[in-house]
């Protein structure tokens, strides 16, 4: 656990932002790549609707990438959680 009088609050603050812009610009490239995929997808299909099917596709895929990165937070919170319990019966 992070000791009030130790920690710099700013300086982790301006981590923070500094990871959520880098955040942003990796976002980006990932769509711009997520779309590439899903055109490659659509290629292989005869359909009347390709522009619909992209968006659809496109879709669930982010949805199943946002799904991964839940996952991956919540597992984290979970580790914190239980380090916490830990800390808690050794006292």
């Amino acid at each position: 656990m992070v000791e009030e009088e130790s920690f710099e609050l700013e300086r982790f603050y301006e981590g923070y932002l500094e990871l959520s812009k880098e955040n942003t610009e990796n976002f980006k490239r990932d769509i711009q790549e997520r779309r590439t995929e899903v055109d490659k997808e659509i290629a292989k299909l005869e359909t009347d609707t390709p522009d619909y099917l992209h968006k659809v596709l496109l879709i669930t895929s982010l949805a199943h990438i946002s799904n991964l990165y839940r996952r991956a937070a919540e597992k984290l919170v979970d580790e914190i959680m239980e380090e916490q319990e830990g800390k808690k019966e050794t006292k």
